[in-house]
């Protein structure tokens, strides 16, 4: 059970037709009934989530803001091979999409809707299926398939999207820090029965993935991995430079600081026509425990790119920082508090192409209690 208030400030930019004033400043109450299963067996190991999140804001009536289930299996099939599948199902009246990109999170899925994320008022149904199979060559070395395919449709007509993936990737470690990469993959966004452009990326998958604690300060860990991509649209081929970076730095026995750097090209459908932004991203995590029972969490994310069909290239900026705290009230229940602080600078033919408002700067306010019930022991 949630509530939140949430408040923008547009500066003088109009409101496009794919956005609603009431969505970006309103009061929010809401509640996200889920049911998980887990089963772990000597061959396989299955697990389930299905839920729903339902929310009324201020002045509507009471609207399921998403339905949604997920599906994964995972099971041997030899004493060197693994296979696994994910299938992901979900629909929302409002589709919801963040315009951050997780260092953390390759593929963008639709997220819940609350107060602090921007809603398009159209319908969406989301179909995700993907999986992978990892065989292991030797003790160093591994190669892996993956494929996925996902389909969405709208409510709006000629933005439904089809987008096939698939990667072949050879790992070997060198050393114990240290692993060499060589592979391949491809992904493609196709929008059937739409004059929006076909868009194709490569990944050339060279490089080395390194992570290790450094020698002058044992407790801090740093990582890195490189690579390249070409993005093929019917005009252009662009090639660009990908990888991320990570630090990570306990801070005493309960806390820990995260920083984060990727950069990369990400695609956001759902929008009057499709944004990929191809871009840098530094993102920092710092939280740890107050005390047994109180947890602390504070995130801020910055992005700076370019948009694949921006002739004159102008940067666009997104950021977004939040604060949390959570605390064990009972054995099953919990209480949250949050506040967020969203803002986006996007170039003017950015917006005039995908719907969005180019200056935006958003408030908000959350807090709830979450309850968890085993139903089988």
């Amino acid at each position: 059970i949630s509530g939140g208030y949430a408040h923008a400030d547009l500066g003088s930019d109009p409101l496009t037709d794919a956005f609603d004033l009431r969505l970006y400043q309103a009061t929010l109450f809401g509640t996200s009934p889920v049911l998980q299963y887990t089963f772990t067996g000597e061959r396989a190991v299955f697990g389930n989530v299905a839920g729903g999140s339902f929310a009324r804001y201020g002045g509507r009536d009471w609207r399921a803001t998403r339905y949604f289930n997920h599906l994964r299996v995972a099971t041997p099939i030899g004493p060197r091979t693994n296979v696994a599948l994910r299938g992901l199902a979900s629909y929302s009246p409002f589709y919801t999409f963040d315009l951050s990109v997780d260092p953390e999170r390759e593929d963008t899925e639709l997220l819940p809707a609350d107060e602090a994320q921007p809603m398009a008022k159209r319908s969406s149904l989301y179909l995700d299926v993907a999986g992978h199979i990892r065989h292991r060559l030797s003790t160093r070395s591994e190669v892996s398939l993956n494929g996925g395919f996902a389909y969405t449709t709208y409510s709006t007509k000629g933005l439904d999207s089809v987008t096939p993936s698939g990667s072949l990737q050879f790992s070997r470690h060198m050393t114990e820090h240290a692993r060499l990469q060589l592979g391949y993959g491809f992904r493609q966004w196709h929008y059937p029965g739409s004059v929006l452009p076909l868009v194709r990326t490569h990944n050339i998958i060279t490089g080395i993935s390194y992570s290790r604690p450094l020698p002058f300060a044992r407790r801090t860990q740093v990582g890195f991995d490189l690579g390249s991509a070409v993005a093929q649209t019917p005009k252009a081929w662009r090639y660009d430079l990908t990888g991320s970076a990570f630090v990570l730095q306990p801070l005493g026995r309960a806390w820990a600081a995260v920083g984060n750097y990727r950069r990369g090209l990400d695609g956001r459908t759902g929008l009057s026509a499709p944004l990929y932004l191809i871009g840098d991203t530094v993102a920092l995590t710092v939280g740890g425990l107050v005390g047994r029972r109180v947890v602390v969490r504070s995130t801020g994310t910055f992005f700076t790119g370019t948009s694949l069909f921006d002739e004159l290239q102008e940067r666009s900026r997104w950021w977004s920082a939040t604060t949390s705290v959570s605390t064990l009230v009972v054995g099953v229940a919990a209480a949250y508090l949050q506040i967020g602080w969203t803002g986006q600078r996007f170039a003017a033919q950015v917006g005039q192409v995908s719907g969005l408002p180019t200056v935006v700067e958003r408030f908000s306010v959350s807090g709830g209690l979450s309850v968890g019930l085993p139903l089988v022991r």
